[in-house]
């Protein structure tokens, strides 16, 4: 596009993966598998950068902050081929 180059920095960045996982064996090729988990992360919110076209300004640009949470329970059967 006919836009500079712009590149964004997105300051503190914390995350966390945290997981409880148990197996049972039914046979030697059967097993099945459950996990209890919880995902998150806190991106911050960049600082305003100048958006140029061919050096000129023509606007601001910033990447908003972002904080997501996720937690579940899967089960799942195993096949050992």
């Amino acid at each position: 596009n006919a836009l500079d180059s712009a590149s964004l920095d997105l300051g503190e960045q914390t995350t966390l993966n945290v997981s409880l996982a148990w197996r049972y064996d039914i046979d030697a090729s059967l097993g099945l598998e459950t996990e209890l988990f919880y995902r998150a992360w806190d991106l911050g919110r960049s600082s305003d950068q100048v958006l140029t076209q061919d050096g000129v300004p023509v606007g601001t640009l910033f990447e908003p902050g972002s904080e997501t949470a996720i937690g579940g329970f899967t089960v799942r059967l195993v096949k050992q081929f």
